[in-house]
């Protein structure tokens, strides 16, 4: 069964005035088989829900609405799975996170609800490792993370051990 995760972003000014904010959720993922790469919007690299990584977005919500974007987890294929790493960032040239009010929610299909506020504002950053889910003893297990990083995906990836090759990407139509 599919696992949704969302982020809701909306963007706040001081003042009355209300800033539209790109915040696009995104998930390095790395396989029991040791493949690894991420699921985000740039390079419509939406994933595969069916077939590795057994990660897919839903649909890019580029105009910041509180109903946000959906990331969904095959929990079928749990075993599949060594690490995600859930992440947000800014896509163009909008305010950094110290403007942005954002929340990412974990809805597993049994047990509660878990919901990490992005409220830890850093004035300069333009990503956030949200969580870690990690494959221990046949169990996933998702740890709060809630770590700002100034740069975006290469950041992240050299933070947490990825590995990955980085190139400079875009949105499909941009």
């Amino acid at each position: 069964m599919p696992t949704p995760v969302g982020a809701a972003p909306v963007g706040v000014a001081p003042g009355p005035v209300m800033v539209t904010v790109d915040l696009d959720l995104a998930c390095l993922y790395e396989l029991a088989d040791g493949s690894r790469g991420v699921v985000q919007p740039l390079g419509g690299l939406a994933g595969d829900l069916h077939g590795p990584p057994y990660v897919a977005l839903g649909d890019d919500n580029r105009f910041g609405s509180a109903s946000g974007e959906t990331l969904f987890v095959n929990l079928d294929r749990a075993g599949e799975l060594r690490r995600l790493l859930v992440f947000v960032y800014l896509y163009g040239d909008g305010p950094a996170f110290s403007r942005v009010h954002a929340a990412v929610a974990f809805s597993p299909p049994t047990g509660r609800r878990f919901v990490v506020e992005l409220h830890e504002r850093d004035p300069h950053a333009r990503s956030c490792a949200v969580a870690l889910v990690e494959s221990r003893d046949g169990h996933l297990l998702l740890r709060r993370e809630a770590r700002y990083v100034y740069g975006y995906q290469a950041d992240l990836d050299r933070l947490y051990g990825w590995g990955l090759q980085w190139a400079r990407g875009r949105k499909d139509g941009d």
